[in-house]
């Protein structure tokens, strides 16, 4: 509801002539049958009183939750249609809910109705079905998960709730130039797998999978490098005809023998710094900078993967620095 003052016309129009000379405001109370209530007033205490009502028509009475529950499996991938009545009708018998297949493909709708304005009854409901769609991927083999969910907030002055559903996204065709350019690209194997890993990482639905694919693209196209030995040939036979000499039983003493030799045991640089030299020399960006960038990629992939971690890490610029270098690579193999 906003407060505004009134035109003349609408003055002569409206109210009667006591109010023509006069500053009139004007405060929007209901619409009902899409004709408008209007309050009419001049006073300064009618104005204090009037923000009250506005400052009341804020709380919020109660809740229409929708939450929108999509199937991600390979049969939705591959545009099959996943059936999804026995589910809804399970959750209507079982649960009490009121649930419904929607108009998108894939998805189903749950909608609860809240007399209480308390928003830990909405974070409540979302509990209790991410808890039942646990189960039900369990059950089904499939992956469910709430896409979306709108509140339907219901205000004191406003009695009906508006929900938004799903967001569309647009996407775009191709360009004559750019299927002529794709021709020309040789089809070597480097090139292919660059193409592949962007798209197996657009494909990716979750931050886990999404980041796991970005650092081993990199491993693969940056990380076989032969790797230096810390040692001279000399320090290295110096150094085993040391171990040699020492009291051990013969399986230990190969064992030792053979990762003394290993380059890629004992390197100058780590394979992640010889990654980074790569990528540095490819981009022509700062060595430090892009060590600092890995470094900061592996401790978030470390924490999403090896925990299962549900968190809501902000990979992002994770994401746009593996497609800079791809894009990159890509264009240095075109040209």
């Amino acid at each position: 509801m906003i407060i505004r003052p009134i035109s003349d016309d609408e003055k002569r129009s409206r109210l009667p002539e006591f109010y023509w000379d006069k500053e009139v405001f004007a405060l929007p109370l209901w619409r009902q049958d899409d004709h408008k209530l209007m309050f009419y007033f001049i006073e300064a205490e009618t104005m204090v009183y009037a923000q009250s009502l506005i400052e009341e028509g804020k709380e919020v009475v109660g809740y229409h939750l929708v939450i929108y529950v999509s199937v991600l499996s390979d049969e939705a991938v591959q545009g099959h249609e996943v059936y999804l009545g026995p589910v809804v009708d399970s959750f209507r018998e079982l649960k009490g809910w009121d649930a419904k297949i929607s108009q998108y493909p894939n998805v189903f709708e749950i909608h609860f109705d809240m007399d209480s304005g308390e928003k830990q009854d909405v974070e409540q409901a979302l509990k209790e079905v991410e808890e039942a769609l646990l189960l039900l991927s369990l059950k089904n083999r499939k992956g469910f998960h709430i896409s979306s969910y709108s509140p339907g907030e219901r205000f004191r002055h406003q009695p009906i709730s508006i929900n938004f559903g799903l967001t569309e996204t647009r996407l775009e065709g191709l360009s004559a130039g750019e299927i002529g350019r794709f021709g020309k690209l040789p089809k070597e194997d480097n090139i292919i797998k660059a193409l592949n890993a962007l798209r197996f990482i657009y494909s990716q639905v979750n931050h886990i999978a999404k980041i796991t694919v970005c650092w081993v693209t990199i491993e693969d196209l940056f990380g076989h490098s032969k790797a230096t030995h810390i040692l001279t040939p000399k320090e290295i036979n110096q150094l085993s005809a040391t171990i040699n000499n020492m009291d051990l039983d013969p399986q230990r003493k190969s064992i030792l023998l053979s990762k003394i030799r290993d380059s890629s045991f004992f390197s100058r640089r780590t394979r992640n710094e010889r990654i980074a030299e790569r990528i540095s020399d490819l981009l022509g960006q700062d060595l430090d900078m892009v060590k600092m960038e890995l470094k900061d990629m592996s401790k978030t992939r470390g924490r999403l993967v090896h925990s299962i971690s549900m968190s809501d890490s902000d990979i992002r610029s994770h994401l746009e620095f593996t497609e800079k270098i791809l894009l990159k690579y890509l264009s240095n193999l075109e040209a």
